[in-house]
């Protein structure tokens, strides 16, 4: 059985378009038809063994110099924006020193804006702590 791989110019051709759009921010060295269900490897998993195995192929390799400034280069600038932040972001029911209850959303943004660790909210709300700074909180 022969397997038709098309070219670049080919998918940009099927798919015209997908690289102008924002959401999908691929980037041109990727081969277009390697994205999504036209991937080989679409809805398909590796094995335990096979991850281990990868997984021992790299421990105890050293990423170069160059390779960990090209990875921080194409990283740097790349913000999440306003909707991926919603999407992400958890409800939490938050009682504060004085008892007032609240229901937020963002528990980052709400630490930033009262001066509280996210991390030991974190464990309140996971049971680990009873409280922040008299800030109680469980998930919503």
């Amino acid at each position: 059985m022969t397997i038709y791989t098309p070219t670049t110019e080919e998918c940009d051709n099927m798919f015209p378009g997908l690289r102008d759009m924002p959401e999908t921010s691929i980037p041109e060295d990727v081969f277009i038809c390697d994205v999504g269900e036209l991937n080989p490897f679409y809805g398909r998993t590796h094995t335990k063994e096979t991850k281990i195995q990868m997984s021992e192929a790299k421990k105890g390799k050293k990423r170069t110099a160059e390779s960990r400034r090209k990875q921080s280069e194409a990283r740097k600038g790349r913000k999440h924006t306003e909707e991926q932040i919603r999407v992400r972001s958890k409800s939490y029911i938050i009682t504060d020193p004085l008892g007032e209850v609240f229901r937020i959303v963002n528990l980052s943004k709400f630490c930033r804006e009262n001066g509280l660790s996210q991390g030991n909210m974190c464990h309140v709300a996971s049971g680990k702590k009873k409280s922040c700074k008299g800030y109680g909180i469980t998930p919503a």
